[in-house]
């Protein structure tokens, strides 16, 4: 599904490594990872050496935050400022060993059938 789907909105749920932290997966034995179209975070990856950690820049069932200034979040102290962001639908959080699709986004149950 990566090669096919990587960079751009697609979340997969894979078995997490012993050297992701449990505080990062809540205990759990999976986690959601994803390559991101933006290039300011590849670029922030590719510069820190390896992947990131980050949360959606609103709170959950709250918009979406398309500018710096529109980014409040208890406890966030740093926003990059990679200017207006453009309205979209989320990313699609998808489990291939189970095959369950979390949240269905700009990534359609059919369009991953095609991969499978």
């Amino acid at each position: 599904y990566a090669e096919q789907f990587w960079p751009g909105p697609l979340s997969l749920i894979v078995p997490k490594l012993d050297a992701i932290p449990n505080t990062l997966t809540g205990g759990s034995d999976r986690v959601s990872v994803r390559c991101p179209a933006c290039p300011i975070a590849r670029d922030l990856c590719r510069a820190w050496g390896g992947p990131l950690t980050s949360t959606s820049a609103n709170l959950s069932g709250e918009p979406a935050a398309l500018h710096p200034d529109s980014a409040d979040l208890p406890g966030v102290s740093v926003v990059i400022d990679g200017g207006e962001l453009t309205p979209s639908p989320p990313s699609t959080v998808y489990d291939p060993d189970s095959n369950t699709i979390y949240r269905e986004g700009v990534i359609t149950a059919d369009e991953l059938r095609r991969y499978r």
